[in-house]
Formats: structure tokens, C-alpha cells, sequence
């Protein structure tokens, strides 16, 4: 059956439904989404939230739940990439608090306090992803972002998973190069960060060196030929199961490193992620039961080599220079500071401190 065709039939199952579509206008028209846009409109109550944030903030989401006062959901569609499917998880997870007029301020609050855990009930989530990275379409949480005091925010409670996800290998092929290199690269640092996590397991362990198998020989491969259907589809089964893998552990030094540098450089989230991957391997390498394992899955010999490859493969796409982002050497020891996120630093296997932050983020100048 034809992709389009498919998620239309999957989704005109919601006839006669309270729906709510998250789906950017450029999407739409992208994957041709009008004509069953149009006939969405006809068969339920419909309301098109028109998402465009790349890194959506509290302030995005505080607009969106004031967008829906007083309306009544029973499922939400989110059509596009791992912001897009957060945001619809977050209006989720925060919809009681549209019946109200919850301030931007009183929503941080609320955000930080966790009241919306006494939230127990949701629309149906329905998550159609179009990139290869974020796994967000099988996670329990979603991330917002708090520009204003420099901060990630993390809403996370038990039913904010997806309750259908439709994988259309299709929908990646017209992703951008710099996408497909970003959200690559954030699956990859996934699935590796999960194999060493404080809170890895065995069968963990084996998702997450498929994944890195899966991601190391097929993301050269689909940047030289963005087209190619089988190098697409590998790195969308690379992005599951990275992303299985994670759901159970959560992540590490790698991304809680990554957050400063997107909050105050505004470097793409699985860019700054990757940029540390073979310095936490490195560093964590003692911790290891079966190093050699990652390094075949890698296919490296030493974890120096994971830097060199990310590196090269990122050349004519884009940099992974600190200092091409404004990142000054008087910078670093905020930006060290700012890396220990609650949750993710503690969850690596050996301890940083801030001086290891700050030198190996200079490294990277």
C-alpha cells in the first residue's frame, strides 16, 4: 500500500472523534498531507495545531494548551520529528490545565513542582515519526526547553508513552543532510549511552550494540545517498532500537553535557550530544565488562576513533567546533557548571567532575 495511503486509512479510524493534529504546514505539504487533512476535517472534530518549533520551550507549550481552552480531546495525532511528537506529548500530559488560564509562569511552575503527575487521564497518542533519531515515539517522557533561565525540563510520568506509532520508512527519505546527521547522531549517542548507564542490563546491552551496529554502517551510507530506501530503513530499525534500549535506562554524561551547549549555543540537540561520545567512552571504558563488544559494533579500535569518525562524517555538513558556535575557552567553565543534569549525570558508570567536563569540552574548541 502506498505510505500516504496507509497512515490516511490508520488515521480516518478516528472517525467521528474529538481529534488534534500536531503537524507543521511545511510537513503538510511536504508529504502531501492536505487532501487527507481535508478529509479529516470532515469525518471528526479536528483541530490543527500547526507546530513549528524545532526546539519547542515552555512558552510553546503554555500557547498551545491557551489554543485549546475549553476543547475537549479524545486523541492526538503528532506527525514530524522528535519535537513535534514531545510537544504533543507534553499538551498531553498538561490538557487538564487548559481548562484553565494557566500563565506561562504558573506552567514553569507547574512543570518544576511535577503537579501535573496528579493528571491520571489523556487523549489517545498517536505518533507518526519522519526522522531517524529521537525515539521519542517510545519514550514515557518528553523534553521542553527553558531558554529564559538556561534550563532542560524533562516531563516524564508512566502513561506519556505513545499508544500507536506508525514507522514510515518513506517520510525520512526527503530529511535534510544536517537532520539526518543530527538525529543519527543523537540515536547513536543513545543506544551507546544505554549499553553503559548505571542502569543497563543484558538485554539492554544487546539492543543497544545492534543499534550502534546498525547506525555506524548505514549513516555514512545514507548521507552520500539520502535516497536509498534499505540505507533509510536501516537507520529507522537503528533509531528503535536505540531507542528501546534508552527507554529502560535513560542517558548519561553525553547528553547531560549536551544541554548547556544547546541552551546557550544553540548547538542542534544530537550534535551536542555526539561531540563527547568517544570521550565518555574513553573515560568509562574501566567500567565495561565487554569493551570489546563496542569497540566491533563501533568497528574501532580505541575509543579516539569514534571522535575521528563522527568528525569526518559531519565535514561538508557542518562543524563540530565549539568555537564555530561562539564557544569561547572563558566559556567552558560555565558550560562544565551547567553539565550536571539531575538524573543523567549521576547515571554514568564512572563520576565526572567539573574540571574533567571542562577539559574535555576543550578538546573540542
Amino acid at each position: 500500500m502506498d505510505p500516504l495511503r496507509f497512515i490516511e486509512t490508520m488515521i480516518l479510524k478516528t472517525k467521528g472523534q474529538k481529534c488534534a493534529l500536531f503537524l507543521s504546514e511545511s510537513a503538510a505539504k511536504r508529504y502531501h498531507f492536505e487532501p487527507m487533512i481535508e478529509r479529516l476535517s470532515k469525518t471528526s472534530q479536528l483541530t490543527w495545531i500547526k507546530t513549528s518549533y524545532s526546539t519547542p520551550d515552555y512558552h510553546d507549550l503554555a500557547s498551545t494548551l491557551r489554543s485549546l481552552k475549553g476543547l475537549e480531546f479524545d486523541v492526538f495525532i503528532a506527525i514530524g520529528g522528535g519535537s513535534c511528537l514531545d510537544l504533543a506529548k507534553s499538551t498531553a500530559a498538561f490538557i487538564d490545565f487548559s481548562k484553565d488560564d494557566v500563565s506561562d509562569e504558573d506552567l514553569l511552575k507547574i512543570i518544576k513542582d511535577k503537579t501535573y503527575l496528579s493528571q491520571t487521564t489523556r487523549p489517545q497518542l498517536i505518533a507518526v515519526p519522519t526522522t531517524a533519531g529521537s525515539g521519542s515515539e517510545l519514550t514515557r517522557w518528553a523534553i521542553l526547553w527553558d531558554f529564559d533561565h538556561e534550563e532542560k525540563l524533562s516531563i516524564e510520568t508512566p502513561h506519556l508513552a505513545f499508544d500507536e506509532a506508525y514507522i514510515v520508512v518513506e517520510f525520512t527519505l526527503s530529511m535534510p543532510l544536517k537532520l539526518t546527521l543530527s538525529t543519527g547522531l543523537d540515536a547513536l549517542t543513545q543506544a551507546s549511552e544505554a549499553y553503559w548507564a548505571k542502569s543497563t542490563t543484558p538485554s539492554v546491552q544487546v539492543l543497544a550494540l545492534q543499534a550502534i551496529r546498525l547506525i555506524v554502517r548505514n549513516l555514512p551510507r545514507v548521507l552520500a545517498d539520502p535516497y536509498d530506501y534499505e540505507f533509510r530503513k536501516n537507520m529507522m530499525i537503528g533509531s528503535i532500537l536505540g531507542a528501546m534500549a534508552f527507554s529502560n535506562t535513560k542517558t548519561t554524561a553525553c547528553h547531560s553535557i549536551s544541554y548547556p551547549l544547546t541552551l546557550k549555543f544553540k548547538m542542534d540537540h544530537g550534535l551536542a550530544c555526539a561531540l563527547t561520545l568517544g570521550d565518555i567512552l574513553r573515560h568509562n571504558l574501566s567500567a565495561l565488562s565487554n569493551p570489546e563488544s563496542v569497540y566491533e559494533a563501533f568497528n574501532i579500535n580505541n575509543p579516539e576513533q569514534v571522535t575521528q569518525w563522527i568528525e569526518k562524517l559531519s565535514e561538508g555538513i557542518v562543524s563540530m567546533r565549539l568555537s564555530d558556535y561562539g564557544v569561547k575557552e572563558s566559556d567552558l567553565e560555565t558550560l562544565a557548571h551547567l553539565s550536571f543534569t539531575l538524573g543523567r549525570m549521576e547515571n554514568n558508570p564512572i563520576d565526572l567532575n567539573e574540571q574533567q567536563v571542562q577539559d574535555i569540552l576543550k578538546l573540542h574548541l
